[in-house]
């Protein structure tokens, strides 16, 4: 049988009565209606009346086996109130929703022995939910799971309750879970949800101000030697890593899905060494640079000498958003005392 093609019902040119008689109307018609897409418009505001009524006209719709989308403005669609309907910004993410157009989220898995890395990319809404909630549902770890959101570009309710909905599987079978490079607009989205909680590590410091990362490692480099290979490592204030590029994989051997999230000092610093990070990592709160040479740490165990600049990031206001540290090997016998610049 075809699927019948939703209606668009437009409304946002209604207020107060005249919207809460339109409601009440899409109800009484559902058997007529299928499936709907209501487009409220840019009100940034839903008296009481108005949401008893969306709530009853969308649960007519779905009793009937339909499906109801309403377009709302973005402050609306953060609401806990409207919690219970499916909410998007735009009239084609709600009409892929119910159309089954292509999904605009993008998911990949990278496992490793104790952790898998779970990479979302593009709008993870209401459209895009399909296709990653499918592969959301077959991860599967023994260990840790890391949700990297860095390249993720919009999330809506829907977005943020499948996440939600995903840490707490995950945490109900006894794998830790925990969020890395959350886009700003998540956050503020899940805080008012009041769902933050349930994503550990959201929080993440300098990978929500990318502008700032990326002018501090250009500075960094800028003035570097080019005759070496500088490695780009950045943390949050916390010494979580937030940025691993290609040169600190072939520095130091981890790749990037084996320490986003993981604490620094586990990866390049060696167990009789971590006295000489905590140092380095006061001296950088403290003055906001340090720089020397000291004997670093790679994933199979062997060290090297390295030649270390670590400095604080900042963001337009200039607050602490974050560690940059750039490293290179040199290649001599590593110094028996600390030699700081």
């Amino acid at each position: 049988m075809r699927r019948r093609r939703p209606s668009v019902i437009d409304l946002s040119s209604l207020e107060g009565e005249r919207l809460v008689a339109a409601l009440d109307g899409l109800g009484a018609m559902a058997h007529a209606v299928g499936s709907a897409v209501v487009d409220l418009g840019s009100r940034d505001a839903l008296d009481p009346g108005t949401i008893t009524a969306m709530l009853a006209a969308d649960r007519a719709l779905t009793e009937l086996g339909g499906r109801c989308v309403w377009v709302t403005a973005p402050p609306l669609a953060s609401q806990p109130k409207l919690g219970g309907l499916l909410c998007t910004t735009n009239r084609d993410a709600a009409l892929a929703a119910l159309g089954g157009h292509p999904p605009a989220a993008r998911v990949q898995l990278q496992d490793t022995r104790d952790r898998l890395v779970v990479r979302l990319a593009g709008s993870l809404d209401l459209a895009g939910l399909p296709a990653a909630q499918a592969t959301l549902d077959q991860a599967q770890a023994t260990g840790e799971i890391v949700l990297d959101l860095s390249q993720v570009t919009w999330v809506d309710v829907a977005g943020v309750r499948a996440l939600v909905l995903f840490a707490a599987r995950c945490q109900g079978a006894g794998t830790r879970v925990r969020v890395n490079g959350a886009p700003g607009q998540l956050q503020r989205l899940a805080e008012r949800l009041g769902w933050q909680t349930h994503l550990p590590g959201i929080d993440t410091g300098a990978a929500e101000h990318p502008t700032a990362l990326r002018d501090a490692i250009s500075r960094a480099l800028s003035e570097r030697d080019e005759r070496h290979v500088w490695a780009v490592i950045a943390t949050d204030l916390a010494g979580r890593v937030t940025h691993w590029d290609d040169a600190a994989e072939g520095l130091y051997g981890w790749t990037l899905g084996e320490v986003l999230g993981r604490p620094i000092t586990e990866l390049t610093v060696g167990p009789n060494d971590q006295h000489l990070a905590h140092r380095i990592m006061q001296a950088v709160q403290t003055d906001g640079v340090w720089e020397g040479e000291f004997a670093v740490r790679r994933k199979d165990g062997g060290t090297f000498l390295a030649h270390v600049r670590d400095h604080m990031i900042e963001d337009v206001g200039g607050h602490p958003i974050g560690l940059l540290g750039i490293s290179a090997r040199v290649e001599r016998r590593p110094p028996e005392a600390l030699q700081a610049a």
